[in-house]
């Protein structure tokens, strides 16, 4: 499974405009509709309140790349660039492990 990793700085003081204008536009909704889309998650960073990072996880990297190249990706883009202290810094990373609750597994 491939994961796209996603980091934006922020403007100082706009963090919580930054997430009602993600979540208005419909961001992970959006993206949902493409294919190989699994799942994803917007994130903000608990030390630093100018910093947000969004997780998804595709089918491939191919999968992604149709994201990155969707029209619906670039007018979201447009309607959240003013947010931005510096353009997003992304990277596509591949899932080597994973391990989650099961039997005999205790969550900590």
């Amino acid at each position: 499974m491939t994961h796209s990793v996603l980091r934006f700085s922020l403007k100082p003081g706009v963090r919580d405009e930054f997430v009602q204008t993600f979540r208005e536009l419909e961001v992970l909704a959006v993206s949902s509709a493409l294919p190989g889309f699994r799942n994803g998650q917007l994130h903000l960073d608990v030390e630093d309140p100018d910093s947000a990072m969004v997780i998804a996880a595709w089918d491939s990297p191919e999968a992604y790349q149709g994201w990155l190249d969707s029209p619906a990706r670039e007018a979201i883009g447009d309607r959240l660039e003013p947010f931005w202290a510096q353009p997003p810094e992304g990277r596509v990373v591949t899932l080597v492990q994973e391990v989650g609750p099961g039997p005999g597994v205790s969550a900590r």
